[in-house]
């Protein structure tokens, strides 16, 4: 499923949507929403780990899509994934910008 961009600071509201936000505390997260729906999560805080304590590093493209899969291959060493998305019941990762499920 080929996901979309929402315009940053707003919350995804349609499924397979992300966007990127600011919190308070001025650390830069990524909310997304799967494609078979249900809530947000975010990714990406400055830890690089989620709720679950995974690492999730987003990897955005100069086109606006982001990567989020398990170690891609043009990711620095140091922003590389430990592992793919499961959430909602939902398992793959995102590969610029198209969710692709395992």
């Amino acid at each position: 499923m080929l996901g979309r961009r929402f315009p940053d600071g707003d919350w995804p509201t349609e499924p397979g949507g992300y966007a990127k936000t600011q919190m308070s505390d001025g650390t830069v997260v990524w909310v997304l929403r799967v494609p078979i729906g249900g809530s947000c999560f975010m990714i990406g805080d400055g830890s690089g780990r989620d709720a679950n304590g995974q690492r999730h590093w987003v990897q955005e493209h100069e086109d606006g899509t982001i990567t989020v899969q398990p170690n891609p291959p043009d990711a620095r060493p140091e922003r590389r994934n430990s592992n793919s998305i499961l959430f909602n019941g939902w398992h793959g990762y995102i590969y610029r910008g198209e969710w692709r499920s395992l």
